[in-house]
């Protein structure tokens, strides 16, 4: 299988990453041979993924061609519309375990394909890329009455992540790019309201 990673700027990532092809969105939305590839991951790694924006597309498209979009539009969704918390109402356990050491008030965690990078919280990590299927995110706890909770769960750019964490977040990414190692949650909860 084919494995693309989109990025805005093509300088976000170090020098070529063997078995990757490393593109633009602009190329991976203009360029017509994109569109002529089959069993192609599209590791979208662009600086945001509000509505409409060019990494919002990348991910719409690569759905649209058959390819695998990590994130899929269904998780950029999610994102954007604060659900994080509800989509984790399962992980209420873990987060406690996790955290129960913990001393202070709040928390941050980042998750870079299903693992922390400080390594430290690796069940955790791949807990919540299970559920949400964001590639690169930030989670944010508070302790309230004893008790761990999500405040807040975002997506991040690679333009956030320190230089000397590259080389190991393209380790991660290959690991799961090559293995697919983390599969989503079969238990996605997402509210459901149609209003014709």
């Amino acid at each position: 299988m084919r494995v693309l990673f989109v990025v805005n700027d093509r300088s976000e990532l170090p020098a070529d990453i063997p078995g990757v092809d490393i593109v633009t969105a602009r190329a991976y939305l203009t360029e017509k041979s994109y569109g002529e590839l089959s069993a192609t991951k599209v590791i979208n790694l662009c600086r945001t993924h509000r509505y409409q924006s060019r990494g919002y597309y990348v991910s719409l498209l690569a759905a649209a061609r058959g390819h695998e979009p990590l994130p899929d539009v269904r998780a950029i969704e999610d994102m954007r519309e604060n659900l994080a918390a509800v989509v984790c109402a399962d992980l209420d356990d873990e987060i406690q375990k996790a955290l129960e050491m913990h001393s202070g008030p709040q928390f941050e965690l980042d998750v870079h394909f299903g693992r922390d990078p400080a390594e430290r919280n690796d069940a955790l990590a791949r807990a919540l890329f299970r559920e949400l299927m964001m590639p690169l995110m930030r989670a944010r706890f508070t302790r309230d009455a004893g008790k761990w909770r999500i405040e807040e769960v975002k997506s991040i750019a690679l333009s956030q992540i320190e230089s000397s964490r590259l080389p190991r977040l393209v380790e991660h990414a290959l690991d799961f790019a090559g293995h697919g190692a983390v599969k989503p949650s079969t238990s996605r909860h997402r509210p459901s309201l149609a209003i014709l």
